[in-house]
């Protein structure tokens, strides 16, 4: 099942890939507009503070949760009744109460963050309607560009849902050297066998190499381009 998917993921990437480069040729032509090239830089910029903002609060959340795994040990050890000390008891006290001064710090910090990352995503939203709106002013002069730009972004949106369900179905280890070898060859990392060779390279296989690519739960390279052939 496995190489299944992984025929039907390149099958998805390749259509999204053909739309990327479709939907940057109309971004060209309709960024000849000085009104939708402004748009357009005020989305990036609001859609970059957004995954920063984003980033940040993760991390905060991260060290937050460290943070009170450190608490959570150094109390089990104060009350786990092992440490006789009264020096090293006293010690331990001292230690709990500047981590938890410290937690109360990160945790102040990370509601900044969440509230940061709000307000982002508020300005990022009106950014995005701010798009919407010039598109529709450009609407009649690139009637048809706009009209074929919407009709990619829903078929993107379909395929990218329909990814996410196909990923699921291909191991790691496998899914890791795809993404490999998508890096380097162009996007495709998985081609069918046609009339005996590789549909790729056009390289031909012997007729032992094309059963042992049509075998089920085997993965196997094309001998000149190393591109996994789906038999």
């Amino acid at each position: 099942m496995s190489l299944v998917n992984l025929y039907r993921l390149q099958q998805i990437d390749s259509r999204l890939d053909q739309i990327q480069r479709r939907q940057g040729e109309i971004r060209r032509q309709l960024q000849d507009d000085q009104r939708y090239r402004q748009a357009s830089e005020q989305l990036q910029a609001f859609q970059t503070r957004r995954e920063e903002a984003r980033a940040q609060r993760q991390k905060l959340e991260y060290e937050t949760s460290a943070q009170r795994i450190k608490i959570a040990q150094a109390e089990a050890a104060l009350y786990g009744g092992k440490i006789q000390n009264p020096k090293e008891l006293q010690d331990l006290e001292r230690e709990i109460a500047a981590l938890k001064r410290q937690l109360q710090q990160l945790e102040d910090r990370l509601l900044e963050a969440m509230i940061q990352e709000e307000s982002s995503e508020e300005a990022l939203q009106a950014a995005q309607e701010a798009m919407r709106n010039v598109e529709k002013l450009l609407a009649t002069e690139h009637s048809l560009l706009s009209g074929e730009a919407s009709q990619l972004a829903r078929e993107m949106e379909r395929l990218q849902a329909e990814r996410q369900v196909t990923l699921q179905g291909i191991e790691r280890p496998l899914l890791e050297e795809y993404e490999q070898l998508r890096a380097t060859h162009r996007g495709l990392a998985v081609t069918r066998i046609s009339e005996g060779s590789c549909d790729a390279c056009g390289t031909l296989l012997t007729p032992a190499q094309q059963q042992q690519a049509r075998q089920p739960g085997v993965i196997f390279h094309c001998p000149n381009c190393g591109r996994i052939l789906y038999g």
